[in-house]
């Protein structure tokens, strides 16, 4: 399974599978692997507690089939944590 990377769709080499996440720790979107995504949230967590978060998965010219590479990426090693929180 592949994922978006920066630069794949302008044919670039681009990283390895990852998943695009919103409101990275500098503020913007990025690109990371999903144990990165589950330590930005942990850190969010411990800082505020509980909070709803917001996924994005296609945006910006991604096409679909990495968009979509990356949304199963985030479900098959993310969800399953975020759902053990309280």
């Amino acid at each position: 399974m592949s994922a978006w990377r920066p630069g794949a769709a302008a044919g670039g080499m681009g990283m390895d599978v990852g998943i695009l996440m919103p409101f990275a720790s500098d503020g913007y979107d990025a690109y990371a692997k999903a144990s990165e995504v589950l330590s930005t949230l942990e850190r969010r967590r411990e800082m505020i507690g509980p909070f709803e978060y917001t996924t994005a998965f296609r945006y910006g010219g991604i096409p679909f089939d990495e968009a979509k590479a990356s949304m199963e990426l985030f479900t098959e090693e993310v969800l399953p944590v975020l759902k053990t929180w309280d």
